[in-house]
């Protein structure tokens, strides 16, 4: 049963005579605590009990703010904010009595300070509102007695009825009347801006309560309120609001008053409306004048009181009309931006304000409208269109019969120039269209104002900008004066300004969005934008107007309606059939550009029955192939080549015309593309393409007098400034010439008559009509058209026409041509001539021989040697190249001297021209066509005259380049002679069979000697076209018939490939195997003639050629040695001589190596000497080293000296008796380098693998030894030694080692250099070993075996760690070494060093690592070995304790009950301090031992053990979350260990659910889980446990075991049954836990806070 509870009139906590009285005291007075996410759960909490102890919470405030009149205020704004909150949730739950206590209670806080402090008495007057929800008539009559009549209430007095007005107007409006009598009398005493801005606000809020009573008369009580009952007395307030308040000087009461005015108007009769309106609005409307910002209450209460004037159509605000039109109009002129919401709001507001007029006084706001149209301001042509497009689109039923003159009146727009304007005209039209608008007379005009917008281009992209570019993509065009208007200084684009971009892209959506959304829009748009298609000042527009036109077409030809058919002859001003295809085709030349090329093919495809009907099938299978095309060349993989998507549209056409194949069609497109050149000015890609189509028209023609127009009409239409051009009108009457050739060449004769004349009128000729240049350019134009009528020409015609009618007109023109132009395009056509008399081009029984070759090929060398060597700017010498190259292809063959002398000139001009800049585009892709054409000449040469003779010719002409300084020129240079070689193979390969006999090449021998430095060239293009090279070359000379197989040549091909890396050691293997290659191939006859010019490679001006000319001299020493014996002296003084001369240390070290074998007849002396040189020692002496390491037959006795060296030498000097100052000793530091290099050599493996336990153990050995040591110039003795076993694990093949060394989240080789860490690398090798090499470990311990009784400490410890490892690892299955092991360590338990017992210790424990057998034999004197660890008092930081219970939780996890049940509760006593010790390691350590315990506590040990689990379970909850992440884990894996014992399968399966792996933890969940289980299971162990818990309230050196044990006492109490709260002591645990609110640390405080609100019931 509830208690009863008592409720005083008087402030009392409403108590429960529990604990949790105090506690939540306790709470609401920390409940300002200076850590905000603190003080936010101190506040969660108190809403938690508030919750389920409302009263207690509510009344507890209550007294606490009684009592604490001066207490912080945000403390008390909390307070009252919390009971607000409560007061809400409680709803009608909450007594009456203490609803009046609270009601008086806020009252008083909320009116206590005259002045005004919002945060406290705004959540005053929230907690009575919230009150009043449930109380409205006590707080009603709590807030009538604070406002007594004739007196001014407070501020918050008003606020609060204002509020509660609203919040609870069925129990207000009743009353307001009485309220409103009140305030009235009042309104005229107010005389300060604050309190009248509060009944301001009142007064909106009553007037707003009024309306909401009214609307839901169902809920009301008094059902004979109406309206009228109220309008006399807002209409006196509305009165004083208006005349006096309306004109205060204090902004925010004005924007008060205007919005309780816009409520109240709707609460006033009609007639005293009428009666204010003269006034009201121009008084509202002044208002704007007084304000700059926040106009928004201004304009809402504005839009309120005109709405309440134009309800039903009602025109009482007819006078004011003219009024407001002028006055508000302005206002929007000024659209605010997009990012200023609020001025968005205002603005949607204003718009609403002509809304609201425009459903009484349509007419006469339309006519205001259009006069605001034709202001010359741009803001007031905006503003009007803004006003236009609301209206159409919300006025729509009063505005019905007004369309047609809406459409009318918004015509003089069209032509503004604007952009802003244009923008918003736009705006206004897709409205109309949605409104169906655009069908009236006049709509088509509107839309031809989007389209023009559509066809807007960029205002940077001049004429002669396109002129110049001659590829930019843009085809249109604004008018004249749109371009004017856009560059002019006025219409910079600011921030805010409209961009012709941003306009375009704006009409190109709403054009097609109208198309596919707006569906009376569709016979309005088609087929009415073909008329668009093809002016030119609509080009821009044409994708989208292809875009809607497809979509149009597709929609009515699925649907098969009648619309689809077009009348092009009904429909007069649609283009032609001919015209849209001529238009379409030239277009789609630039197909990327805005998708241009998709919409046209797919407006073509759409319409194809309209244009002809005999192309629709041609059209449906080609056009989706070239639509596949684009999207593979444009927008996927394969490169875009515009010559390829020519070619294809020019077949395009072609094949179109073919299959209309009406004569009289193909002419109108052609007449049609004549008319077109008007259509693309400045763009010359586009009227390119038009001379090529017309081309293809006319060759499909047989009119005569049409192809001669029209011939004409090509050369006179392009502009001869423009070379793209030049080449259109070229091809252009090429494609024509390939039908009507005599026809083509007598027009171009009559045209070089007529326009290659500079014609002389005037007063003696001085005026002149062209100048030189204007002729230079025409004979540009006229010599490559003469170039590609040749090349296009018949076969069989040309070859009688070449000589007289072409080679005869051009010929006088090569001779001095002053302009670049004419020059270029006389050699294109030379280069057409040839190809055109190529064999290939030619019939084959047609032959010809061009008797002018040679003159012409002067020409060209001529041209060339006139370009400057200072860069290469134009394409002469590509051009000149490239003719010659087709020139020299034609019988009969050039001379030598000939031949020699073009050549030399053309590599002169290219190789020698200086480089261009990075920076410089243009002339790098210059330059690199001039080296192309190059290549093509040589190849050209070479295979014409395939012999020995004619290679070494042309490899004496490229040498110098070849061995150039200049990195570029040996690049350039090794690539041509590798094509050039390749050349001439593949040419030998068609001509000779196999098993004939090849063309003789003499002078390899010199050939390759020339060529190995390159192989090793630092340059990458370089070595690898030498290797190529070397590799053809050889493949010429030696392999024998071509078609045999040969290993050794086969071998180069890889080394090609290997030669990509740069590195060093990699160019050494190349050119070392390139040297085995040539060591075998090298004739007898031809080695001193390689090898001496080869000498010469050591002194190359690349280093690394100089190195690679050294490796490839030893290996022809080490494989032709025996050859070179009476040669030996001469060598040897030659190899000085340029030793003397090379500064690279890889080449002296290359030498070195040809001299190694001098040590084998003096093996001790060179050994002592590099031991006697210093350290570190100097690069020569360890290559030295590396070579001697080499030789399998010198390296072991020096191995073996080194070894016996480093055993007996004295590794330190110790400066003090306790060996902290030590000095390392020369002879073990200089034997540990020569042993370190000599096992970094790979040769020294098997060596290694067969010393592999001697070694290690003088290494490891060595490294503890050298740690710390001091030494003098900067040496690391220990760094040497660490990099030995580098080496020797390198040399073993020992990658375990590495692997383990280097596993993740282990850097052994660091441990190595720490002393506290080097135990642990040496114990991560044995392991290694173990697993990896158990052969190896008998060795090992026999090695080991004296170093346990060596007299340096450090050599001990590793003795120790080694043995102990092994025995950790079962001795890697060699069980017979345990006894040894076992007694090794026994032996040292008394070592002075106390790492060295350690070390025995942890050694003794592993022996939990045995089989079972081992271990029962051995476990007797092993635990006494461990426990008697545990007592050991030299053991400063724990460090044998912690291994001693390390080793006892390994060994009880694997021996029987009865060997330890005598020990057992002993050892659970002995490690319980262990389990607070401040060191993790330490704690983690017996924490694990204790759960390891658990395997004997279910025996006849169980009830003690059990007793002990239950002593230590709360200690172990604790640790669940401890600071250090290892415990976590460790106690983790106990309490799954010990919760079987427990005999709960329920708590077993918490344990196990909580701590499974993958599941996110939650800490406070598992102590909520378990308290249940142990309430559950263990109740009279509650008592216990909770004072176990509290005990670590008391913990200082972790913090976070105080908040955990805070926790789980909220959960373990919050959870515990009523009939057994009895035995708690609750008085001694709650006094704490409120002691704990004080802690310093604020993570417990928090969860004490938490741990309170599940102990409500206390």
């Amino acid at each position: 049963m509830p208690r009863e509870v008592r409720i005083g009139p008087d402030p009392e906590v409403i108590g429960t005579e529990g604990q949790i009285d105090d506690m939540v005291m306790a709470l609401i007075e920390h409940a300002n605590d200076a850590v905000v996410s603190v003080r936010q759960t101190f506040q969660s909490s108190l809403k938690d009990i508030g919750r389920q102890q409302p009263l207690l919470l509510l009344s507890s405030c209550e007294t606490y703010l009684h009592k604490h009149q001066k207490l912080e205020m945000g403390h008390r704004i909390f307070l009252i904010q919390l009971m607000q909150a409560i007061v809400g949730e409680m709803g009608d739950r909450m007594p009456p009595l203490l609803a009046q206590r609270l009601v008086r209670l806020a009252a008083h806080e909320m009116t206590v300070k005259q002045e005004i402090i919002p945060e406290w008495q705004s959540a005053a007057s929230g907690l009575l509102v919230a009150c009043g929800n449930v109380y409205g008539d006590i707080v009603l009559q709590t807030l009538k007695d604070m406002y007594q009549p004739g007196v001014v209430p407070h501020y918050f007095v008003l606020k609060t009825l204002g509020d509660f007005a609203v919040s609870n107007y069925v129990a207000v409006v009743p009353s307001l009347s009485e309220l409103i009598g009140r305030s009235l009398p009042m309104l005229g005493m107010i005389k300060h801006d604050n309190m009248r801005w509060v009944f301001a606000f009142a007064f909106a809020k009553f007037a707003e309560a009024i309306l909401n009573y009214l609307a839901n008369m169902d809920r009301a009580t008094d059902k004979s309120i109406t309206i009228d009952r109220f309008s006399e007395s807002m209409f006196s307030a509305f009165e004083v609001f208006f005349k006096v308040w309306l004109n205060s000087r204090e902004a925010k009461l004005r924007l008060q008053v205007v919005e309780a005015l816009g409520v109240m108007s709707h609460v006033l009769s009609r007639d005293k409306l009428e009666s204010l309106t003269p006034r009201l609005i121009p008084g509202m409307i002044n208002l704007y004048k007084k304000f700059t910002s926040d106009m928004l209450p201004l304009t809402k209460g504005l839009c309120t009181v005109l709405d309440a004037c134009t309800r039903g159509g009602d025109t009482m605000l007819e006078p004011q009309l003219e009024f407001m039109l002028n006055s508000l109009y302005p206002l929007l002129q000024y659209p605010p931006s997009f990012q200023d919401q609020a001025g968005m709001r205002n603005y949607n507001e204003l718009l609403r304000c002509f809304e609201k007029l425009c459903n009484a006084f349509s007419d006469r706001l339309l006519a205001f409208m259009f006069i605001k149209l034709e202001q010359p301001e741009e803001r007031s042509r905006v503003g009007a269109l803004l006003v236009f497009k609301h209206l159409i689109n919300a006025c729509d039923e009063n505005l019905r019969d007004k369309r047609e003159l809406i459409v009318t009146g918004l015509k003089p727009l069209l032509e503004d120039q604007s952009l802003k304007v244009r923008q918003t005209l736009a705006q206004v039209i897709i409205a109309m269209g949605h409104h169906d608008y655009l069908h009236l007379e006049g709509g088509q005009t509107l839309l031809k104002f989007i389209v023009r917008q559509c066809a807007l281009v960029e205002p940077c992209i001049t004429i002669a900008s396109k002129f110049d570019a001659g590829t930019l993509s843009t085809n249109a065009l604004p008018v004249e004066q749109e371009v004017d208007d856009i560059n002019s200084p006025k219409k910079r684009a600011g921030p805010e300004d409209v961009t012709v971009p941003q306009l375009r892209a704006m009409c190109d959506s709403i054009l097609f969005m109208a198309t596919k959304t707006i569906s009376c829009m569709e016979l309005v748009l088609w087929p009415f934008l073909f008329e668009f298609l093809v002016p030119f000042e609509y080009t821009e527009a044409v994708p989208t107007l292809c875009k809607c036109l497809t979509h149009l077409a597709d929609k009515f030809s699925e649907a098969e309606s009648d619309n689809y058919d077009i009348d092009f002859e009904a429909n007069v001003n649609l283009p032609r059939p001919q015209e849209i295809l001529a238009r379409c085709v030239v277009l789609l030349h630039d197909a990327k550009y805005r998708r241009r090329g998709w919409e046209l093919l797919r407006l073509l495809q759409a319409i194809s029955v309209n244009l002809h009907e005999e192309v629709e099938e041609l059209w449906d299978e080609v056009i989706p192939k070239m639509i596949a095309y684009l999207d593979l060349h444009l927008e996927g993989e394969e490169e875009w080549k515009p010559d390829a998507w020519e070619d294809l549209l020019l077949k395009f056409l072609s094949r179109s015309l073919d299959a209309i194949n009406e004569e009289e069609w193909i002419l109108e497109v052609g007449r049609a593309l004549g008319r077109h050149y008007v259509l693309y000015p400045g763009d010359a890609n586009a009227r390119s393409m038009l001379s090529k189509c017309l081309g293809v028209v006319l060759r499909k023609s047989a009119k005569k007098d049409f192809i001669e127009t029209h011939l004409d009409k090509v050369f006179l239409s392009v502009d001869h400034n423009s070379q793209v051009e030049r080449e259109g009108c070229a091809k252009g009457i090429g494609f024509a010439a390939s039908s009507h050739l005599d026809i083509v060449i007598e027009r171009l004769q009559a045209l070089q008559k007529q326009e290659m004349v500079r014609k002389s009128t005037g007063f003696l000729g001085m005026m002149k009509d062209k100048s030189e240049s204007d002729v230079n350019r025409i004979k540009a134009t006229l010599m490559l058209t003469y170039g590609y009528v040749t090349f296009y020409a018949p076969p069989q015609l040309i070859t009688s026409r070449i000589e007289v009618n072409i080679l005869a007109t051009i010929m006088p023109h090569f001779a001095n041509p002053r302009e670049r132009l004419v020059k270029e395009n006389l050699i294109r056509c030379v280069e057409l001539i040839g190809k055109s008399l190529h064999d290939d081009h030619l019939n084959k029984e047609q032959k010809f021989v061009m008797h002018r070759r040679q003159e012409v090929l002067d020409h060209m060398e001529k041209y060339m040697q006139a370009e400057p060597l200072s860069g290469v700017t134009t394409r002469t010498r590509q051009l000149c190249i490239e003719a010659c190259s087709t020139l020299v292809q034609l019988e009969p063959k050039l001379s030598d001297e000939q031949l020699h002398q073009l050549l030399q000139i053309a590599m002169s001009c290219v190789f020698d021209a200086a480089l261009a800049p990075e920076d410089n585009k243009e002339q790098m892709e210059l330059h690199r066509d001039a080296r192309r054409s190059i290549d093509e000449l040589l190849s050209i040469v070479v295979a014409k005259d395939c012999t020995a003779i004619s290679l070494q010719n042309r490899f004496n002409q490229i040498q110098p380049w070849l061995t150039s300084a200049t990195d570029h020129q040996r690049e350039w240079v090794a690539d041509h002679y590798y094509h050039m070689l390749q050349a001439l193979y593949s040419e030998i390969r068609k001509h000779c069979k196999a098993g004939e006999q090849k063309p003789p090449f003499d002078g390899l021998g010199k050939f390759l000697a020339d060529l190995v430095p390159r192989c090793a060239d630092p340059v990458l293009a370089v070595r690898q076209n030498a290797l190529r090279s070397v590799l053809l070359r050889v493949q010429q000379a030696l392999a024998g018939e071509l078609d045999e197989e040969d290993r050794m040549i086969d071998a180069l091909d890889q080394l090609i490939e290997r030669a990509e890396d740069g590195e060093a050691q990699s160019l050494f293997s190349v050119v070392n195997d390139l040297a085995k290659v040539l060591a075998r191939k090298v004739a007898e006859t031809e080695l001193l003639g390689f090898l001496y010019p080869l000498l010469e490679g050591l002194l190359d001006r690349q280093c690394d050629s100089a190195d690679g000319s050294c490796v490839v001299i030893n290996g022809i020493f080490r494989l032709r040695g025996a050859e070179l014996e009476n040669e030996t002296d001469a060598i040897i003084d030659a190899l000085h001589a340029k030793m003397a001369m090379v500064s690279q240390e890889r080449t002296h070290t290359g030498i070195l190596r040809a001299i190694r074998t001098l040590a084998t007849h003096h093996l001790e002396l060179v050994t002592k000497k590099l031991l006697a040189c210093d350290l570190p020692y100097p690069e020569h002496v360890v290559a030295t080293w590396h070579t001697l390491a080499g030789d399998a037959t010198l390296v072991e006795q020096i191995m073996k000296d080194l070894m016996a060296m480093l055993n007996t030498a004295q590794p330190y000097d110790a400066k003090d008796k306790f060996q902290l100052d030590r000095h390392a000793t020369q002879p073990p530091m200089k034997a540990m380098c020569g042993l370190k290099e000599i096992l970094s050599v790979e040769e020294t493996g098997p060596l290694t693998k067969q010393y592999y336990a001697e070694l290690l153990t003088v290494l490891l050995c060595r490294i503890t030894c050298s740690v710390n040591l001091k030494a003098s110039k900067g040496l690391s003795p220990g760094k040497d030694a660490v990099d030995g076993l580098r080496n020797f694990v390198d040399r073993s093949e020992s990658t375990y080692i590495r692997e383990a060394l280097e596993a993740e989240d282990v850097d052994g080789w660091e441990m190595f250099m720490n002393e506290t860490e080097m135990t642990e690398a040496i114990m991560i090798v044995v392991k290694a070993i173990c697993e990896s090499n158990p052969e190896a470990v008998p060795l090992l311990v026999a090695s080991f075996d004296p170093v346990l009784k060596k007299v340096y400490d450090m050599q001990r410890i590793a003795g120790a760690a080694v043995y102990a490892e092994i025995i950790n690892q079962q001795c890697a299955g060699h069980t017979n070494l345990i006894n040894k092991l076992k007694n090794g360590l026994l032996s040292k338990l008394v070592d002075t060093n106390h790492v060295v017992r350690m070390l025995c210790i942890r050694g003794l424990g592993n022996v939990s690592s045995l089989p079972e057998n081992h271990l029962r034999k051995h476990s007797t004197t092993v635990l006494s070995a461990m426990m008697n660890g545990m007592d050991d008092r030299n053991d400063p930081n724990d460090d044998i304790t912690l291994e001693a219970m390390r080793g006892l939780s390994k060994i009880f996890a694997k021996v029987e009950e009865d060997a330890i049940r005598a020990i057992l509760i002993n050892i659970s006593l002995r490690i319980r301090p262990c389990f607070d010790n401040p060191k993790p390691n330490v704690r983690g350590a017996a924490m694990e031992l204790f759960g390891n315990l658990a395997r004997f506590g279910d025996g006849p040990s169980k009830v003690p053990f059990l007793e002990q689990i239950h002593s230590n379970i709360i200690t172990f909850l604790m640790h669940v979350e401890d600071d250090s992440v290892e415990i976590q884990v460790v106690v983790r894996a106990a309490l799954k260990k010990l919760a079987p014992l427990l005999d709960s399968p329920e708590l077993v399966e918490c344990f196990d659910d909580h701590f499974k792996e993958g599941r996110t933890f939650h800490y406070g969940e598992l102590l909520n889980d378990l308290s249940k289980l142990f309430i559950k299971l263990f109740p009279d162990k509650i008592g216990f446990y909770t004072m176990t818990a509290v005990n670590f309230f008391r913990c200082d050196w972790q913090p976070k075991l105080r908040a955990n044990a805070v926790m789980l006492i909220g959960f373990l109490l919050g959870n515990l049954p009523d009939d057994h709260r009895g035995e708690i002591t609750k008085e001694h645990v709650c006094g704490e836990m409120i002691r704990l609110l004080r802690d310093p640390n604020p993570q417990v405080r928090q969860r004490t806070a938490e741990a309170m609100s599940f102990m409500w019931e206390y």
